[in-house]
């Protein structure tokens, strides 16, 4: 078997639509050129699926983060004027606020 006959079969033995006959096992074992491109018809696949996972899973963790924390995180400065904003009815007629003890150089409400 030469080179250039194996590798128009090498496609179908890759994907297991003929089986490996005696002269194409020989011919793998003898060749080095025709047994690296086995090497490489069979990582093809395995890479482009590994590729493809990891695609999918990026995008996946993605849209998932962006559903459950759409807000800022606790305790930072853009979540606390969130919060303000979110409350302010409730703030603004909280008559404790305006009766708290405040330093004596800072008026409480100017």
């Amino acid at each position: 078997m030469t080179c250039k006959e194996m590798n128009e079969v090498m496609p179908d033995l890759a994907l297991g639509l003929v089986p490996v006959s005696g002269e194409n096992a020989n011919h793998l074992r003898n060749c080095t050129a025709c047994a690296e491109s086995w090497l490489a018809w069979i990582r093809r696949p395995a890479l482009a699926l590994v590729v493809t996972l990891l695609v999918a899973l990026s995008i996946s963790l993605t849209l998932f983060r962006s559903k459950t924390d759409p807000q800022s995180s606790p305790g930072t400065a853009v979540s606390d004027l969130q919060q303000l904003d979110k409350n302010n009815d409730l703030y603004s007629e909280f008559d404790v606020l305006d009766d708290l003890q405040v330093q004596p150089d800072v008026t409480a409400n100017p």
